[in-house]
């Protein structure tokens, strides 16, 4: 499974503070594991999978972008495109295959937070890919 949603968030003069506790506290119980990232122009990351993992993305407001996903093997592959203007909190349970593709014109910024800790050795991601081309 897969959802998403608008963040809501502080902005005053200086910029946007964002909260995910409740996300974090309902949705993962605790983060083991986060990473920042950067998506230039044109390019996707993702297409893959969780075997174990559940995942929290925050899709940070600046350009266009899509997100790609099904809800397991064998199932529709869906996309959802948004604007850039709000930020979006994208939860990942195991299993759900997913990718962000960067339609805009400048770099985009997520933050992942996970339940487990990664572990080289057994990295728990399996490629599937959902982008269509």
């Amino acid at each position: 499974m897969l959802t998403y949603s608008m963040l809501s968030g502080l902005e005053d003069g200086r910029g946007l503070s964002l909260f995910l506790d409740d996300y974090v506290k309902e949705f993962l119980g605790a983060v083991r594991n986060c990473h920042v990232a950067t998506i230039l122009p044109n390019e996707c990351r993702g297409n893959h999978l969780h075997r174990e993992k559940r995942e929290i993305i925050v899709v940070l407001p600046s350009t266009e972008w899509t997100l790609h996903w099904d809800e397991g093997e064998n199932t529709e592959i869906r996309s959802q495109e948004f604007s850039g203007v709000s930020p979006i909190v994208v939860e990942i349970c195991p299993g759900a295959s997913h990718a962000i593709t960067n339609r805009g014109k400048q770099a985009l910024c997520i933050i992942a937070l996970g339940d487990r800790f990664f572990d080289p050795e057994r990295p728990d991601v399996e490629v599937r890919i959902v982008t269509k081309s």
